[in-house]
């Protein structure tokens, strides 16, 4: 059988791996590349596994106790995305293919990677819906138990993973083999992605990068206006129950989502307008830039999140006194070495002037 590698513009279909037109020979961009993927990776780790500490053991996350759930729904998730789809990219990229080598775990991973998509967007319009719901009826949402928010990200995986797959085998039967290594952004896809678009791969691009940012913006906007109206109202006592913090976390969460978004849908609608090298640079700039909304999380709660921030800070503080101590004790440690150095190299000088007195 013949492979993708010895035509280039044959389907993906017919091999593991997909044409190597967009192989980086170049190692330099290959490494600069993993790089980006390595440092996203290490920021998610610090990051989302600061929130998780921090919200979970410290309680340090001083908002809406749903919203709190779906926080820590989101850095786990994130943590997820992190360990399945960008830690395989780093691998791929400095041995330029498929690190894991197997099919299977291509599929699968490939697979698991739309069903991280879906809920990281449901996560997105959750919370946005959410903090829509808990402005506008604050009272009703103070008993809200937490075990609803829990439930809803249950839900949430189990949506997404029915989004995914339960159209998927229908796509699967059209194609021998859907899942391949693909080189233009280095990691397994599960969506035959040819000239000829089949529905699957149109529903899912639908829901992913127009239907959910729709929704998010229009509960933002709305979530604006609310805001506003409540913190001009008449009633003091509805204007102090507007938690800004939560607001302003939502928004700036969904800010970011959408703009990000928007680089998908741009490049999606005007793909056709661009050749094979244009259109191999810029699928790698989207998805680059997708990668950060999973590190975003951290630096928008230190912004919004005040309880948060000082937990950030004292946790530095305590680290930073925990480092010097250590640095203080390694430094008087060597200094009374030297200066027990010196006290032996003045009493030999000494023995040595007492010697040559007593021989004169």
């Amino acid at each position: 059988m013949e492979t993708m590698n010895d035509h280039l513009d044959a389907e993906p279909n017919t091999t593991f791996y997909s044409s190597d037109y967009y192989k980086i020979e170049n190692p330099v961009p290959r490494y600069l590349w993993a790089a980006y993927f390595s440092a996203i990776f290490i920021l998610s780790i610090v990051g989302d596994g600061t929130i998780l500490v921090s919200s979970c053991l410290y309680k340090a996350i001083k908002l809406q106790k749903l919203l709190v759930v779906v926080i820590e729904f989101m850095a786990l998730s994130d943590l997820l995305v992190s360990f399945i789809v960008v830690l395989p990219r780093v691998g791929s990229l400095i041995v330029n293919r498929y690190v894991l080598g197997d099919q299977r775990l291509c599929h699968f991973f490939g697979v698991v990677r739309y069903v991280l998509a879906y809920i990281f967007n449901i996560n997105m319009c959750f919370m946005t819906g959410l903090k829509l719901l808990i402005l506008k009826f604050p009272l009703r949402a103070s008993t809200w138990p937490k075990k609803r928010a829990v439930i809803a990200c249950v839900a949430n995986i189990v949506l997404s993973s029915l989004l995914f797959l339960l159209p998927y085998p229908i796509h699967h039967k059209k194609y021998d083999t859907p899942t391949y290594f693909n080189y233009e952004f280095y990691s397994c896809d599960a969506i035959q992605d040819s000239s000829e678009k089949t529905a699957f791969f149109l529903i899912v691009g639908f829901i992913l990068i127009v239907a959910m940012p729709i929704f998010v913006i229009f509960c933002t906007v709305w979530l604006l206006l609310l805001a506003r109206k409540i913190s001009r109202g008449r009633s003091a006592s509805q204007s102090e129950q507007l938690k800004w913090q939560g607001v302003t976390t939502t928004i700036s969460l969904a800010v970011i989502f959408c703009l990000i978004d928007g680089g998908y849908v741009v490049y999606y609608l005007n793909r056709a307008n661009f050749d094979k090298d244009q259109r191999g640079i810029l699928v790698r700039v989207v998805v680059s830039g997708f990668f950060l909304n999973v590190i975003n999380n951290i630096f928008i709660y230190f912004l919004t999140i005040s309880s948060f921030r000082e937990f950030v800070k004292s946790s530095l503080k305590r680290l930073c006194l925990l480092l010097g101590c250590r640095v203080g004790q390694e430094n008087s440690a060597r200094s009374q070495l030297q200066m027990v150095n010196r006290a032996a190299n003045t009493r030999s000088v000494l023995h040595v002037q007492i010697a040559r007195a007593t021989v004169r």
